[in-house]
């Protein structure tokens, strides 16, 4: 089933950015033949975001608040 990522290892590289209010981490990874773009948006309230980007499929968003 393709509807999904199944990652085939981990990041090797992942970047951070803080800012005044939140951390940014940014890393890649392969499903398959894919590359994935993972961007992580933590901001000081606990509120969270999470994007995917794909070459080949739409851009996936989720937001949230962490516990």
């Amino acid at each position: 089933d393709e509807a999904g990522f199944k990652f085939d290892e981990g990041p090797v590289k992942i970047k951070s950015k803080k800012g005044k209010d939140s951390t940014t981490l940014r890393f890649s990874a392969k499903s398959g033949y894919e590359k994935v773009d993972v961007i992580l948006e933590i901001w000081s309230n606990g509120n969270a975001n999470l994007t995917c980007v794909s070459p080949s499929r739409s851009t996936m968003n989720y937001s949230g608040e962490l516990q």
